[in-house]
């Protein structure tokens, strides 16, 4: 039985939510998790960012924080038991790595 339709059987006010690459001022990318904020970390101290795999051009689906922040409220007041949210900041907030650096 998939989780959603245990949720949605049980009336559990639960959803599964998928995010992308969260973000915001408060989150501390290290070398191998959070490529944007560690971005952001190297060239504030200069330090060299190194690439991994596929050459800079995987591409990451960035949304904030708060924007998730939003959703989990806006789920609080209306939810929809059982429901799988793929949460993104959608094509115009998706970069590779190589357009990041840009």
């Amino acid at each position: 039985m998939a989780a959603a339709s245990r949720s949605s059987n049980f009336s559990l006010p639960s959803c599964c939510l998928r995010g992308g690459c969260l973000t915001g001022p408060n989150h501390s990318g290290v070398e191998l998790h959070g490529f944007l904020s560690y971005l952001v970390k190297c060239n504030i101290d200069g330090t060299e960012y190194r690439v991994y795999g596929y050459k800079g051009k995987q591409v990451r689906d960035n949304i904030h924080s708060e924007d998730v922040a939003v959703f989990m409220y806006e789920f609080y007041l209306n939810p929809r038991y059982g429901e799988v949210y793929n949460l993104g900041g959608g094509k115009d907030n998706s970069r590779s790595i190589l357009e990041a650096f840009e």
